[in-house]
C-alpha cells in the first residue's frame, strides 16, 4: 500500500506548500521538478517528479519524455562523478497497484553508484520485455518497474511485471549491490547526505 498518497506529498512540493527543507527545488521546467531523494543512496541521488499527478512516466506523451530525459542527460553531464556509474529507476504504479513505490505521484530517481548496478540488478519479479525508454507508454495502465543506464537505454532498459514486488524492490536490490543495509527512505531518511546533495546540486542546477 502506498504510504503517502493524500495529501500527495509531491503535489505539496511542486505547489511550494511543502515546508520541510528537503523539499528544495534543485531544477523544474514546465513539466517537471528535481529534487534531493530522502535517504540518499549515493552522492547525487536525485527524483524527477512530474508536475501533473500522474501515477507513471508511462502516462506522459512523447514530448514529456523528450523533456524528461534531457534533463536527465544534462544532470549526468554536469554531475559526472569520477568512476561512478548512473542509475535511472522506476516502480510505475497505477490506481489499482502501487507496484512497490510509496507515493502514488510519478517520480524517477537518479543515482550515481560505485558499480554499474543497471547490469546487476535481479529483482523478484517476472521479466516481461526489454524496450527502448522512449516506449514507456508501451506500459501505460499496467504496473512495472523500470530501470536503465542513461545515454545508453536502447541496450539496458528493462521492464518486469510487478506480481509480488515488495515495497522500494529497487532500492532494496542496489542497497544488496552495494552492500547498504540502510536503503529504506523511511527507516533511514539520511539528512545529513541529502543536505550534502542539495549543496552539492543546487549550483549546477538552478535555473
Amino acid at each position: 500500500m502506498p504510504i503517502v498518497d493524500t495529501p500527495c506529498r509531491f503535489c505539496a512540493i511542486v505547489n511550494r506548500t511543502s515546508h520541510h527543507w528537503y523539499d528544495y527545488i534543485l531544477h523544474e521546467t514546465e513539466d517537471f521538478c528535481v529534487v534531493p531523494a530522502l535517504g540518499p543512496l549515493s552522492i547525487g541521488h536525485l527524483l524527477i517528479i512530474t508536475k501533473r499527478h500522474v501515477t507513471s512516466f508511462s502516462q506522459l506523451d512523447s514530448s514529456q519524455l523528450s523533456t524528461y530525459q534531457f534533463i536527465v542527460d544534462r544532470i549526468v553531464d554536469k554531475l559526472s562523478f569520477q568512476a561512478l556509474f548512473p542509475i535511472e529507476f522506476e516502480h510505475g504504479a497505477t490506481t489499482g497497484d502501487c507496484s512497490g513505490s510509496c507515493i502514488l505521484h510519478a517520480h524517477m530517481h537518479l543515482a550515481f553508484t560505485k558499480i554499474n548496478c543497471s547490469e546487476k540488478i535481479k529483482p523478484k519479479g517476472i521479466l516481461s520485455e526489454e524496450i527502448h525508454a522512449d516506449s514507456l507508454s508501451h506500459f501505460k495502465d499496467r504496473p512495472y518497474i523500470y530501470w536503465s543506464m542513461p545515454k545508453n537505454r536502447s541496450r539496458t532498459a528493462k521492464f518486469f511485471s510487478t506480481v509480488d514486488i515488495s515495497r522500494q524492490e529497487i532500492r532494496r536490490s542496489i542497497g544488496v549491490l552495494l552492500k547498504n543495509n540502510k536503503w529504506d527512505w523511511e527507516l533511514f531518511p539520511n539528512y545529513q547526505l541529502t543536505e550534502k546533495n542539495i549543496v552539492l546540486c543546487k549550483n549546477i542546477l538552478i535555473g
